[in-house]
Parts: C-alpha cells; structure tokens; sequence
C-alpha cells in the first residue's frame, strides 16, 4: 500500500532528483548499441550512423520509463533496502503521480523514433520494452532467471544496433555479450547478497535469493565470465570475421586480453568487498576501466 499523505506532500524535485530517477548515469549501458556500427566503421554510411544516434535515444527514453515503473514498483521493498531506499520513489522525493506522467511521455518519445526507424530496429526495441516490464513485476524475483534476463536485455541493447545494418547477425558478438554481461549481473547479484549476508540478514528484499546461494552466484558468475572470453577466442581462431573489415585480425586479441582481465578483476574486488552494487556505477568511476576501453579501441584499429 502506497502512503497517501507521503504522496500528497511530496515537494516539487530538482533536475539532480530526477536525473536519479530517471537513471541518466545508466544510459552508458544504451552505448552497446553503437557495437555493431563501431566495429564496421570502415563500411558504414552517414545514414546508418545517424539511424544508429536515433535508435540510441529511443532506447535512452525506453530505458528510462522502465526505470521509473520499476522504481514504483519496487517502492516497499526499496524502502527495506541500505541503499536504494534513497532513491527518489522510495523516499518520497518524487511523487508516483508524476513519475506516471514523466513514463508516458518518455514511451511516447520512444515510440514516435521507433516509427521513424526500419521496422526491424522497431521490433527490436519493442522486445526490449517488453522484457525489461517483464523483469520489472515478475522475473526479478525468480533466481538465476533474473540475472539471464539481465544479459540478455544488454545484448538486446547490440542486437538494435545491428538491425540498422545490412546482412548484420553477429551471432558470435550476441554469444559473447550474453555470458559477459551475465557474468556482470551475477556480481550485481553476489555484492548484495554478500551485504546482505554480512548484515546478518538471510535474505535480499524484493529478491527470491538466501544466504545460502552465494556460492552458486560466485561459481555461475565466474563460468559466464570466462565462457564469454572463450566465444571471443573461438571467434579469432575460427575467423569467422571479415575479411574486407579486418585486415590485421591478430591484433584483437589485445582485446579478449583486455576484457579477460577486466572482468576477472571485477570479479576480484567482489571477492574483496570492494565492488559497487551496480558495475556499471564502478566503471564510470574506475580509471583502470577507462584504460582498458582505451586499449580495446587501439586493438580495433591496428585490426582494421
């Protein structure tokens, strides 16, 4: 049950409150859309990059409304949270009447570039929409499907770039995206329950997880991580990619260097106690990450 009075009396909120709500910092993650354009730079047109811009900002307003309705809906269980009961729904900052109408207009936004986009790219946010509401009221609260759903919204993020592209189905890219970004959401997953374990409290609020599933997330997280880095050396050693856009493949193989230690590392500060809640959070804010992007973009282009 919503409290009314809190709801009536909620004060009118700043740009920061709702750059909060609205999860501005998370649309770094709507970034992996550019993936399929970036890694075919030497062939792409001006109209496919500025389609690319467009269906970037679709998902941003897409993104953000889902946030919001995921916000409100997970009001009582954030409120029990040490962290997300700051979040602007859950401590009143911004009242669940005004999210609605900042949603609507968001997926109104969304829907008018969706229309204006090929039909494909369409479809593909549409499906995006769709399991992203899913996740929202049911499957963030069944285990090990909520973090699947997870990866599998940010490789839903590469496969709307690539609908914007001819003859694009990296399949190995989507293979390599599922196991690294579900690695990603296992240690999401494995910093809380850690928390939660370490305050004494047997379960994760709004989350079907027990204390005692934290060896599996640690095991299941560290397996995607490393299958990812393996579908990214069956990619090089099977040279499936082509021909006309990699000139120098060998040198991507700073790359799976790269995000091989990347990801092991992230996995490391877990283990430490070290890890932010939210990766994402932690490499907007970590030098090293910046680094190592540096070097991924170097390897593209000596591989070019």
């Amino acid at each position: 049950m919503l409290d009314v009075g809190r709801e009536l009396s909620t004060p009118r909120a700043g740009l920061k409150t709702w750059s909060r709500a609205l999860r501005v910092h998370q649309w770094s993650k709507n970034l992996l859309v550019f993936v399929p354009a970036l890694l075919s730079i030497p062939l792409l047109t001006t109209f496919q990059a500025l389609n690319t811009l467009m269906a970037f900002v679709a998902l941003c307003a897409v993104a953000s409304a889902t946030y919001v309705v995921n916000d409100v809906a997970d009001m009582p269980h954030d409120r029990e949270h040490p962290s997300k009961k700051s979040r602007p729904f859950a401590s009143g900052a911004i009242s669940v009447v005004h999210g609605a109408i900042v949603a609507a207009l968001l997926a109104s936004l969304a829907t008018a570039l969706a229309l204006a986009l090929p039909v494909q790219c369409a479809l593909t946010l549409l499906v995006y929409a769709a399991v992203s509401l899913a996740y929202s009221f049911q499957l963030k609260r069944v285990p090990l499907l909520d973090v699947i759903c997870l990866g599998f919204l940010f490789t839903v993020r590469i496969a709307v770039g690539a609908s914007l592209l001819p003859n694009s189905s990296p399949y190995w890219l989507y293979a390599f995206s599922m196991f690294f970004f579900t690695s990603l959401a296992f240690v999401k997953r494995y910093t809380e329950l850690a928390q939660a374990v370490q305050s004494e409290r047997a379960s994760l609020p709004g989350r079907s997880y027990q204390s005692e599933d934290l060896p599996l997330v640690l095991a299941a997280g560290l397996g995607t991580a490393l299958c990812s880095i393996v579908v990214f050396l069956i990619y090089l050693g099977a040279q499936h990619f082509d021909g006309n856009l990699f000139r120098n493949p060998g040198w991507l193989g700073l790359s799976v260097a790269a995000l091989a230690y990347w990801i092991l590392r992230v996995w490391l500060l877990a283990l430490r106690g070290q890890m932010h809640d939210d990766p994402v959070v932690f490499a907007l804010k970590d030098r090293a990450s910046y680094a190592l992007g540096v070097l991924v973009g170097v390897s593209l282009f000596l591989a070019w």
